[in-house]
């Protein structure tokens, strides 16, 4: 094994998939307890792994297209741009779970670019539906 976390310190994280509400409250946990720590996801490049990191990030897909067409979606301080106090005033009572710092690490298209047409395979119906 790599033992990444010998040459970089941190906390790895794996919620098998989609996270269950568990997961998110630890990583909330743990982003309100070292906020200078970033954090990061590495999720599959396809739909879910877009949905995965939205869930983290919004609470999911669907809350982030409410939230867009609302006009409230949130910057990393909130839909106004100023630090909420209290989850509450995002409208929002999930939102206490919400990591909206999260960034993708990866994979990137550019990391892609090298991997062979033959590595690739078309989305299926679940994939186009997510």
């Amino acid at each position: 094994e790599a033992r990444l976390w010998e040459s970089f310190p941190c906390v790895m994280l794996t919620a098998k998939g989609y996270p269950d509400l568990g997961t998110r409250a630890l990583l909330k946990a743990l982003h309100v307890a070292m906020p200078s720590v970033p954090v990061l996801a590495v999720v599959d490049w396809n739909p879910h792994g877009c949905a995965i990191i939205l869930t983290y990030r919004n609470g999911g897909f669907a809350r982030s297209l409410d939230r867009s067409a609302a006009g409230t979606a949130r910057s990393e301080h909130g839909p106004t741009g100023a630090a909420p106090s209290k989850p509450e005033q995002n409208g929002d009572e999930m939102d206490v779970l919400d990591v909206p710092t999260i960034a993708w690490l990866g994979p990137l298209e550019v990391d892609l670019d090298e991997l062979p047409a033959s590595s690739f395979k078309p989305l299926g119906p679940r994939g186009k539906a997510t």
